[in-house]
């Protein structure tokens, strides 16, 4: 069950794009495919980073990063604060663009080699 506020529009997703700041990472850079702890709100969750914007964030950087949660989609709301870790790393962030779940927005279309793009019957001889 989920409470939400009539003030705020929450939209349940798989994907975000937030705006990140790095404050400590041991190798000194992030980059995508990496595996961390989102905190948003209530939200206790790993992520993947999908994608950066200029393919690494290094600490003292500000940049756009896209995330994935790793279990299930949770609601969140364009402007939530966030915090992220893993080990020593550590980084905070607020969220900008949200991907709902269901959204085409992100799917790839499926192409059948023998009928064509977008086609679920099969091919009969």
């Amino acid at each position: 069950m989920v409470g939400l506020g009539l003030d705020k529009e929450c939209v349940s997703c798989m994907e975000f794009i937030a705006d990140t700041y790095l404050i400590y990472h041991t190798t000194n850079s992030i980059t995508s495919k990496f595996r961390l702890t989102v905190y948003i709100n209530s939200i206790r969750q790993q992520a993947i980073v999908v994608d950066i914007e200029d393919d690494v964030l290094e600490p003292g950087n500000n940049k756009k990063v896209r995330f994935r949660f790793t279990r299930h989609p949770e609601y969140l709301s364009v402007g939530a604060k966030m915090l992220f870790r893993e080990g020593t790393t550590k980084g905070i962030g607020t969220v900008t663009k949200l991907v709902s779940v269901g959204s085409n927005a992100f799917k790839v279309p499926t192409i059948n080699p023998v009928l064509g793009p977008d086609t679920t019957k099969p091919h009969s001889v």
